[in-house]
């Protein structure tokens, strides 16, 4: 980890789950927020991935965006993470070493 590399301001946020009264959660009803400020981290944006497929007739683009950030063990699929006006949806985590953790997540604002 190179800390001069994590140059972008990341926010961090989960889903806003409560109990369902059967032992699951449930997404809070509105007007709650649907995610949770947890977090704003320094991280470092490594090379995105670009795919483009054709569903039902129409182009779809897809870009995953492999990010780094200081360790934290509390990321979860299902969270997301916001950088200026883009969203990020968090698919994966893993730690390649003790001070990082590399974050695996899709651009959900491609093509909006």
């Amino acid at each position: 980890m190179i800390i001069g590399r994590m140059n972008k301001r990341i926010k961090l946020q989960k889903p806003n789950l409560i109990p369902d009264g059967r032992g699951g959660q449930k997404p809070a009803p509105p007007p709650a927020p649907e995610y949770l400020d947890v977090a704003t981290v320094w991280a470092e944006f490594r090379n995105p991935n670009f795919k483009e497929l054709s569903a039902m007739g129409t182009a779809v683009s897809e870009m995953n965006q492999l990010t780094s950030i200081r360790r934290r063990t509390d990321i979860q699929r299902g969270w997301r993470f916001l950088y200026g006006t883009k969203k990020f949806n968090v698919l994966n985590t893993f730690e390649p070493d003790r001070e990082t953790t590399m974050i695996v997540a899709r651009d959900i604002t491609v093509g909006k």
